[in-house]
């Protein structure tokens, strides 16, 4: 550890374009003036891997370190949002960012595979996953959460709470909820937050004449967050690729019930049995949905309570 104060050089990114390339070129831009003024940097860290492919390569002389949720070699195979040009961008920054950089720190195994397979050496990969605000995420009274939100005391209550996208599988839960109508006639879906898949979403409701059966919720304050989970019978993540999610340990801390993915680097938060329940992320989750988790989430509340709990403070 240092001894004496630490001093600390911020390179604020725009706020208006960080999920693009323009963004990441004006913050790579911002960045290189930096260097230019601080002659000699104990630690140059990057929470993206453009910055750090860039930084690395123009001061190879420093110890520059990243982390980053993501590698686009890993979304290649798990879904790919970016057009092809943009791909070809963050592969190339990858690339250079896993050779170059003199340490990556990923969130969970499965992304340390990947950095791995990147080019990265494995001495110089360590696991970090991430952590969760318990003062913010806490468990919140049922009936009171439900109360906030309107939500019926009766109703058996699945929540996808996530970006819309297409790796975050919520088909499968629009389709499972077709299965649990016999069984489970209280169940009811809540998908919350937008994305390009959210008309797709809707339209497969529609075909399937579930629409009474499922809720799309666009957008909620962050402060609203945590009474979703409080209300929740069960949390889902059917991602077919995940590097570390924020949704399971939040739900976690909230002591809600949660069933995750094997995919990725869910079982890293989730111990099954224990804190949690993994469902592979293919069609046949439906049927993890329609047995599993009607055991799991809809059991008596004081067992599936003890898995909150245990989930809580793990």
């Amino acid at each position: 550890m240092p001894e004496g104060p630490v001093t600390f050089h911020l390179v604020h990114r725009p706020a208006h374009w960080r999920r693009n390339v323009v963004g990441q070129l004006v913050t790579c831009y911002a960045m290189a003036r930096a260097l230019r003024r601080i002659t000699r940097p104990d630690v140059v860290f990057l929470p993206e891997y453009v910055g750090a492919a860039v930084a690395a390569t123009i001061r190879p002389d420093l110890p520059v370190i990243f982390t980053t949720p993501g590698n686009i070699v890993e979304r290649e195979v798990s879904g790919n949002p970016f057009d092809w040009y943009t791909t070809q961008v963050y592969k190339v920054a990858a690339l250079v960012a896993a050779r170059r950089a003199r340490h990556v720190v990923a969130l969970s195994r499965y992304m340390r595979a990947w950095w791995i397979r990147t080019g990265a050496r494995p001495s110089h990969v360590s696991v970090l996953p991430l952590g969760v605000d318990t003062h913010r995420f806490r468990p919140i009274d049922r009936a009171r959460a439900r109360s906030r939100l309107r939500i019926p005391a009766e109703e058996e209550m699945l929540l996808f709470l996530g970006r819309l996208s297409y790796e975050k599988n919520a088909r499968v839960l629009v389709r499972a909820i077709t299965r649990l109508r016999s069984v489970r006639p209280r169940a009811r879906l809540h998908i919350v937050d937008r994305g390009p898949r959210r008309k797709f979403l809707g339209d497969l409701a529609e075909r399937l004449s579930i629409t009474d059966r499922v809720t799309f919720t666009d957008w909620v304050p962050s402060a609203e967050v945590p009474y979703y989970y409080g209300a929740a019978d069960l949390v889902l993540l059917p991602s077919t690729g995940e590097p570390f999610a924020r949704v399971p340990i939040e739900a976690m801390a909230c002591e809600a019930p949660v069933m995750g993915s094997t995919a990725g680097g869910t079982p890293d938060a989730i111990a099954e049995g224990e804190t949690g329940y993994l469902v592979t992320p293919d069609i046949a989750a439906g049927h993890h949905l329609r047995d599993r988790g009607c055991r799991a989430g809809f059991r008596v509340r004081p067992v599936r309570l003890n898995t909150g709990r245990r989930a809580r403070h793990s």
